[in-house]
């Protein structure tokens, strides 16, 4: 790391780099009186050194009973040195085994009662530094307001089918609609889960638009013809449509079995791997762009046929680009006079939901969850039986089939900031059977 990255004047970093002294890790090495200032300021140099270098390289301390184990992300002899410095882990009440990236840190027999007066309170502050500057650091890079600990206290509270229920609480049936919708949520860029809602006029499509795009920030709502770009580029002057525009955004995209036919094939490798390349007359170019689909469209001639699988309006081939494509249904009479009832009384204006619900979101997005299910064979068999039965059907349920296993299961584990373990497994695959069923 370079001098500029740690708190010391212009002037004493021009008079250290004079010394053969122009890395953090130098100076962190060294002791006072191989340094060209008074002691006292030359100890301060180093202990700062050390301070970045080991907060740098912590990823976690874990401290339990008279057991301390220090995890790093990286561990080298600078490295280790400025750890042992910083936890005053050199004392001779230690007992010290590295391995790999961790640090071992028992008390030596006979020495608990010292250790814990004089080792572990060292160890106890440094662990409250850093998992203060961690959060303080998820904050800013996830562009959070509140704090991230209150935060997932809120998730785990509710969990994935509490976000569905409160969100959505407006929407009256259409069960599977929500669960997907809050699936493509959770989801990342990186793994996104794109859905397709197709149903009737007035079957809470515009309603659940409406919520997310109210409640849920970085969104992009477009319409098939939004712009006169296209949606992704105009071949003649190689001005950018709205899709191209939507790097780390989640997209709403109405009527979209009216996209352009020239759009098609750039948006489903948008979607596929968040690139294309564009090379026509005058314009070549590659545009790149990870962002999260979902679309809505209504059914070929407005309203299902008996067969109603045969009416969703999208090419095969952008078809097998979502995740899901969910069949939404007309209000059943008693849900109607429900909604009839509440607009009476409240007006057309939504629920406002609390900033717990986005942020919810933002957070969850940065977990990485673990695979721990003991259930994955046969969940992937399950898949393999939809794909197939519906690989060549209009749901174009094919071999990608695979990664959207995978997505929509790791979205639902991020949602309660946990592991896939057999009840995600489970979640997933209700979402997925549930998905392809209402279209039978």
């Amino acid at each position: 790391m370079d001098l500029s990255t740690i708190n010391i004047s212009t002037k004493d970093r021009e008079l250290l780099k004079k010394n053969g002294i122009r890395t953090v890790e130098a100076l962190a090495i060294l002791t006072p009186g191989e340094l060209p200032f008074g002691k006292q300021k030359a100890s301060a140099m180093i202990q700062n050194a050390r301070n970045v270098i080991a907060s740098n390289n912590i990823e976690a301390i874990e401290i339990e009973d008279e057991e301390v184990r220090v995890i790093c992300s990286e561990l080298d002899p600078v490295i280790e040195a400025s750890i042992k410095a910083v936890l005053g882990l050199d004392n001779p009440h230690n007992l010290i085994e590295v391995e790999d990236k961790e640090f071992l840190i028992t008390p030596k027999w006979g020495a608990e009662l010292t250790w814990r007066r004089l080792v572990l309170p060292q160890i106890v502050k440094w662990k409250y530094v850093l998992d203060s500057s961690k959060e303080e650091l998820l904050k800013e890079n996830s562009g959070l307001s509140l704090d991230p600990s209150a935060i997932i206290d809120f998730a785990k509270s509710k969990g994935f089918d509490g976000f569905c229920r409160d969100v959505f609480e407006d929407i009256k049936g259409n069960e599977i609609m929500k669960m997907a919708i809050t699936t493509a949520l959770f989801s990342t860029f990186d793994e996104p889960v794109h859905i397709a809602i197709v149903g009737p006029p007035a079957s809470s499509k515009t309603l659940a638009r409406e919520i997310i795009s109210d409640n849920i920030s970085s969104v992009e709502r477009i319409g098939g013809n939004s712009t006169r770009a296209g949606l992704v580029i105009n071949y003649s002057t190689g001005e950018l449509g709205s899709i191209a525009y939507a790097d780390e955004r989640l997209v709403l995209a109405d009527e979209f079995d009216k996209v352009p036919k020239g759009d098609i094939e750039m948006i489903y490798e948008l979607m596929s791997n968040g690139t294309c390349d564009v090379h026509s007359g005058r314009v070549h170019r590659t545009i790149r762009s990870k962002f999260i689909m979902i679309a809505t469209m209504n059914p070929r001639r407005d309203v299902f046929s008996a067969n109603a699988i045969e009416d969703i309006g999208l090419p095969p081939t952008l078809a097998s680009r979502f995740a899901l494509i969910v069949k939404t249904d007309d209000l059943g009479k008693p849900d109607r006079l429900d909604l009839f009832k509440k607009k009476f009384y409240t007006g057309n204006e939504l629920k406002k939901f609390s900033l717990y619900f986005d942020e919810w979101v933002k957070l969850a997005r940065t977990h990485e969850p673990g695979i721990v299910a003991s259930n994955v064979d046969e969940y992937l068999e399950k898949i393999n039986e939809i794909v197939e039965e519906f690989g060549s059907s209009p749901l174009r349920r094919d071999n990608r089939m695979g990664e959207y296993a995978r997505n929509i299961a790791f979205a639902i584990a991020r949602s309660e900031f946990t592991d896939v373990d057999d009840r995600v497994l489970d979640k997933a695959l209700e979402i997925i059977e549930g998905s392809v069923r209402e279209w039978l």
